[in-house]
């Protein structure tokens, strides 16, 4: 399923959680047309969902302005 990526929420927040090297691989795999498995989210209620796998991938998309990323639900 695909979700707009501006309605997610990184499960990590307020720590420093981010990996800058793995997150530019995943923009520069991006740029060059890689897919990648969905993103683990929850659905929060309330229109957003929180991202529990696959927080650098969601990232990556944020850079690049992808509107959509592929997610499932667990």
């Amino acid at each position: 399923m695909k979700i707009a990526v501006q309605r997610i929420v990184y499960f990590f927040t307020g720590t420093n959680w981010e990996d800058p090297d793995k997150t530019e691989k995943y923009i520069n795999a991006l740029q060059s047309g890689d897919k990648f498995p969905p993103i683990l989210v929850d659905d929060n209620g309330d229109g957003t969902f929180t991202c529990y796998d696959g927080h650098h991938r969601l990232k990556a998309h944020k850079v690049l302005n992808i509107p959509y990323i592929d997610c499932r639900f667990e």
